[in-house]
This record gives C-alpha cells, sequence and structure tokens, in this order.
C-alpha cells in the first residue's frame, strides 16, 4: 500500500523474477532520488520519508530469494544457488540469475551514486578554495556544490573543508544507521565517502595555500620571540587573544591552530596511509626552520647560545604539535627526531654551541634557581643532547667549560653542576662522564687540602 503512489511501480502479485526486477528498479530509483535530494539538504518530511525508504530497503532484502522462499542479503555464488552442481557454464549463468534483487539493483547503483556524488562535491569544493570561483557550467556540479539551505558554497579554507567532510561523514553514518542499512553496505558506503572526501585530497589539503596544514605549521613553528609584546601579554594572562598560551620556558605556543591541526589529523586518521602526507609536512618543516637557524649561527647574526635557545624553541612547539594535533603517535614523534637529527648533525657546530649555552646557563642562568627550575631547563638541554651523533665532541667541548667554572669558581651552583653531570652519565653511561666526577673529586681533594693547610699554618702561629 505505501508503494502504491510510486509512479510506474507494478501493481500484480510478485510471483516472476521479472516482476521481482520490475520493483526492485523502481523502489531502487525511488531511493536514490530522495536521498539526492537529503545531501543536498532539499528533502522535506525528512523522517517521514526516512521510515519510507527503510520500509524499501527490507522490501529489497526481502526479495533477494524471493524464488527460494527464504530471507538472505549475501550475495550467491556459483554452487550455492540453482543447479550448483551443474557443470560450469551453467553455473555461471545460474550465479548471474541468482544476483540477489537488493544487490543487483539497489546496492551497486546506491554505492556508484554516492561515490559520483562526494567525487563531484569534493571537488567543486576545493576548486573553491583554489580559485574563489562562483560557479560552473556543469549543472550536476552546481547542485552538488551546495551548502546548507541549498545556498551556494563559498571560497572554502582547507580547514572549512576538514569540517564540512567531518560533517558529512557523520550524516552517512547516522543515514546509514536510520535506514537500517546491512553491515555490508554501511561499511561499503563509509569507505567510499573516506576515499572521497579524503584520500583523493589529502595532498592537497596539506598543501593548500594560507590554509592547508603546512602552512597552518609553519605559523605556529613562527610564533612570536620571547620577549615579545605577545609573549608579554601570554605571560600576563597565559593565555594571549588568538589562543596563544606561553610555557613554563616562557615558549609561546599557539594553541588555537595546533586545534586545527588536530581536526585535520582526526578527519586524516580515518584514512590511515593520508596521514603520511601530514608527517611529510612535518618533517619538511622541522629542516627547513632547523637549517634556517644554522645559516644563521654560521653567518654570525645568532651567537651560539641563541643558536641553541631557538632550537629549544622550535623543538617544544614542535613536540606540542606531535603530542596535542598528532595525538602523540609514535611514528610523528620518530620523523620528529629525524629531521632534528638531520640538520643537527650537518657538522660539529651543535655539539660546541650546545657546551656553550650550558656554560652560559650554569654561570649565570641558573643562579639563585630553585630545584624545579634547575631540573626543567637540565632536561630540556639533554633533549638536544640525545639528538646529536657527535657526543664526544660535545663532552670535550662540555669538560673545557666545566675546567674552566671550577677553577675561576664561577660555577653558579653546584648542584646544578651535578646534576647536569648525572643527567649525561644516565643517557651515556659512567665511562662518558668518569672524567667529569673527577674533576669534582680533584676539586674536593684540592679544596681540603688547602683548608688543612691554613688550619695547620694557624696551629703554628698560634703556637
Amino acid at each position: 500500500a505505501r508503494l502504491g503512489g510510486m509512479a510506474g511501480a507494478p501493481t500484480g502479485p510478485l510471483k516472476s523474477d521479472e516482476n521481482a526486477q520490475t520493483l526492485g528498479m523502481v523502489a531502487s530509483s525511488l531511493f536514490l532520488q530522495v536521498i539526492h535530494q537529503d545531501r543536498l539538504d532539499r528533502l522535506e518530511d525528512a523522517p517521514q520519508r526516512t521510515a519510507l525508504l527503510k520500509d524499501l530497503i527490507h522490501m529489497l532484502l526481502e526479495l533477494a530469494h524471493a524464488n527460494a522462499g527464504q530471507f538472505n542479503d549475501s550475495p550467491l555464488l556459483g554452487g550455492g544457488g540453482r543447479g550448483g552442481n551443474a557443470n560450469s557454464v551453467e553455473n555461471a549463468a545460474v550465479a548471474a540469475d541468482n544476483i540477489p534483487v537488493y544487490e543487483r539493483d539497489f546496492e551497486e547503483a546506491f554505492l556508484g551514486e554516492s561515490q559520483d556524488f562526494y567525487r563531484m562535491e569534493s571537488t567543486s569544493r576545493l576548486s573553491h578554495a583554489a580559485s574563489g570561483a562562483g560557479g560552473s557550467t556543469d549543472s550536476a556540479a552546481d547542485d552538488n556544490d551546495l551548502g546548507g539551505g541549498g545556498k551556494p558554497a563559498a571560497k572554502y579554507s582547507a580547514m572549512e573543508y576538514v569540517h564540512r567532510a567531518r560533517s558529512r561523514l557523520d550524516e552517512e553514518k547516522t543515514r546509514a544507521s536510520l535506514l537500517d542499512l546491512p553491515a555490508q553496505t554501511k561499511s561499503a558506503l563509509l569507505r567510499i565517502v573516506e576515499t572521497e572526501l579524503i584520500e583523493r585530497h589529502a595532498k592537497t589539503l596539506v598543501e593548500m595555500e594560507g590554509s592547508g596544514f603546512a602552512s597552518i605549521l609553519k605559523v605556529v613553528a613562527s610564533s612570536p620571540a620571547v620577549g615579545s609584546v605577545a609573549v608579554a601579554s601570554a605571560n600576563n594572562r597565559r593565555m594571549a587573544p588568538g589562543g596563544m598560551e606561553s610555557s613554563e620556558n616562557g615558549v609561546v605556543i599557539d594553541r588555537e591552530r595546533i586545534a586545527d591541526l588536530a581536526s585535520m589529523y582526526d578527519l586524516f586518521s580515518r584514512v590511515p596511509s593520508s596521514v603520511n602526507h601530514l608527517r611529510d609536512a612535518l618533517s619538511e618543516r622541522i629542516r627547513l626552520d632547523g637549517r634556517s637557524l644554522v645559516r644563521d649561527q654560521e653567518t654570525n647574526v645568532a651567537p651560539p647560545a641563541a643558536f641553541v635557545k631557538g632550537v629549544l624553541d622550535m623543538r617544544e612547539r614542535f613536540a606540542a604539535v606531535v603530542s596535542d594535533a598528532m595525538r602523540g603517535e609514535k611514528k610523528a614523534q620518530k620523523r620528529m627526531r629525524e629531521a632534528f637529527e638531520d640538520f643537527l648533525n650537518a657538522d660539529a657546530r651543535a655539539a660546541n654551541c650546545l657546551a656553550v649555552y650550558v656554560d652560559e646557563l650554569l654561570r649565570v642562568g641558573l643562579r639563585g634557581a630553585d630545584e624545579r627550575k634547575v631540573g626543567r631547563e637540565l632536561d630540556r638541554v639533554i633533549v638536544i643532547f640525545r639528538y646529536l651523533a657527535d657526543k664526544d665532541v660535545f663532552e670535550a667541548y662540555y669538560k673545557n667549560h666545566l675546567a674552566k667554572r671550577l677553577l675561576g669558581n664561577k660555577s653558579g651552583s653546584e648542584e646544578a653542576e651535578r646534576a647536569m653531570v648525572s643527567l649525561l652519565k644516565a643517557e651515556c653511561g659512567y665511562q662518558f662522564t668518569s672524567k667529569l666526577e673527577g674533576m669534582f673529586n680533584d676539586m674536593r681533594i684540592s679544596k681540603e687540602t688547602a683548608e688543612k693547610y691554613r688550619a695547620h699554618k694557624k696551629g703554628l702561629v698560634n703556637a
């Protein structure tokens, strides 16, 4: 009775394959038209239409094996239906006849139409993002390039596309549940939507000028320098306008844009192979910024300590990207580590600069600092130390600076000095720090000997 209003719907009883096919095709055609309108947000009385479509799905499934008098929504293969014991030619013909009505008349057309729809929509939206074009000469493209309320889509940024794609995926998942689609159809549908909306355009979304993953990452990496007005504001209020946050170490981190990166990562993670484009962009950004710091140091634009400070700030920002935007995934951590190692180990310059930075830190930077700050600053140094391939070169420079501090009594804190050696020992073992620890012992023995001599001399005078 509910199908009686369909144009062209057969009214006779379903007693033959021909009638079943006819009804199946009519029902399928109606279904696809309604779904298309729903995707364009042009469907009125959607709940009632959805209920009708759900009934159509069930009807098609029940027609799947009407001749056999049983319900089965899985495809028949040769040998699974009539004539299963006939020769191979007969089996092939019978298998073709026994393709269920649901799959033959509906599922294939539904999935194909869904693929065409999302391919057209995604391509159209990204062409708007790339060129800002207002329309298309293709009427199908015009229909698909519509936002809510049937309004033409405006120029799209990468992040707007990401939010739209995520919304589309949620819509399809909800629609599939409301229609009670079989699991195999629902799974295939979501794979198609993910392929068309994500996989096919992943590289474009990463590289899109001004709004892609790479562009946002560049902004995050170039947050205002320490000491700037923006940082002063962030330090006063912890979170400055625009989502800028100052960390405990005074490094400005753009949390708002990191949240955008996280949205793109979450979308891409639905298609794991697409995340490689994000990792590539992360690695390339670190290498470019790192090489820029190296060039500044080579041309004496930045002194050694400033070079290391730049690397430390870089590392903290990118660590925030990996931990927060990329959910701390191991592959992203590995790519970050390899990128830092790449530019830091171009020559022995980084090892020398790090030793100079630690020397300044222990002479002046940590003077009067509490234990918590000392531990935090030294931990940051050790993170960069781990990236160095020439750790022996660092040890040689560090030993010379340590000797000057100890002999000249210029060390800001003996506790900080010993804490640094302990961290190096934990990283590289006793043999690496044995000479450094020996220097402390020599200084202790020298001090004790001097005190004994002064005591003995004082005793002689009193005698």
